[in-house]
């Protein structure tokens, strides 16, 4: 029905103040934060030096053989985060090369049995015991020690492209 009344115009909503302070983070609750990994910048660094390390190896442009699809594929650096170790692996996580653990004392888990890596290990650095997580273990400092375990980097690679080559 137009009886030729105009409704009036809404009132504008008042400005919103712009925020002087960044948002609060998001809360997460005991439960959660115990069950989810929190990848760190000193887990991202050693990524970082791994990739450097795998990019100058032959394994960089080099295939492994996937008994899934019974195919060779190219070899992918990759990285996954637990609540108990960060791991590096080639394609599969259950492939797995380099265990890191940043605590009070820092190492690198290498994929490898220890007569093997033993010989690798530069006089600077001290191989320790082994953990459920590692059988071969090196303290390291900061992330780029990495670089400077490099032969045992490259051995790790070469132990597990032979592995899944074995599995033919």
């Amino acid at each position: 029905l137009d009886d030729g009344v105009v409704a009036p115009a809404p009132p504008e909503p008042a400005p919103t103040p712009a925020p002087t302070t960044s948002p609060p983070a998001p809360v997460a609750d005991a439960e959660d934060s115990k069950l989810k990994a929190q990848t760190t910048e000193q887990e991202l660094a050693v990524f970082a030096a791994a990739r450097q390390v795998f990019a100058r190896s032959p394994y960089a442009s080099a295939q492994i053989f996937d008994t899934s699809t019974r195919k060779d594929a190219p070899i992918e650096l990759l990285y996954k985060d637990t609540t108990g170790y960060f791991g590096i692996y080639l394609n599969k996580p259950g492939w797995w090369v380099l265990r890191v653990v940043f605590s009070k004392t820092s190492w690198v888990g290498f994929n490898l049995p220890a007569d093997v890596g033993e010989p690798l290990v530069p006089r600077d650095f001290t191989v320790l015991g082994p953990t459920p997580h590692a059988q071969f273990r090196v303290e390291i400092k900061a992330p780029e020690d990495l670089l400077k375990l490099e032969a045992l980097c490259i051995a790790a690679f070469r132990a597990c492209v032979e592995e899944r080559a074995a599995t033919r």
